[in-house]
């Protein structure tokens, strides 16, 4: 977003607040379920998260996971952020997906991923390598994706 010269909530909130009283954290996942719409103004759906692609954070998360969930802990450890570096190649650049209010996984290739350095981006980073949408409480039953399999989230 910097390259664009554009700025997100949490760079506001950086500079309100001061680096020493804000700590940025990063979701990301493999895949799975979550709720968003397919565009702005467009009723949520309950939709599938495909499997990361190749190459993007959250496939070496994955991987470098073996299928587990972790969290990565940048903020004010030096000595960790940079044995990441080195051993992991945390701080280069690669693609993070992005899912939020709006998500569309038919333009997953082409527009859901984010140039990321992680280690400059958060100060931590949680990953859910499988995550399960949830239903929002003050909301009457979601629609379902159309392409979610009629027994979800049974496969049977």
């Amino acid at each position: 977003m910097a390259d664009a010269q554009m700025i997100n909530i949490g760079q506001l909130v950086r500079e309100y607040a001061t680096e020493k009283k804000v700590m940025s954290v990063g979701f990301g996942t493999y895949s799975g379920t979550t709720i968003a719409a397919r565009e702005w103004g467009e009723s949520m759906l309950r939709m599938n998260i495909p499997a990361a692609i190749e190459g993007s954070w959250d496939s070496l998360l994955h991987e470098l996971g073996d299928g587990t969930n972790n969290i990565l802990i940048f903020k004010n450890d030096t000595e960790n952020k940079n044995k990441l570096s080195e051993e992991e190649h945390v701080d280069g650049r690669r693609g993070q997906r992005a899912i939020g209010v709006v998500y569309n996984p038919e333009y997953e290739m082409y527009g859901n991923y984010v140039p990321t350095n992680l280690t400059k981006r958060y100060d931590a980073f949680l990953h859910i390598d499988k995550t399960r949408a949830l239903q929002p409480l003050h909301l009457p039953q979601l629609r379902e994706d159309p392409d979610l399999p009629e027994t979800y989230p049974y496969g049977l």
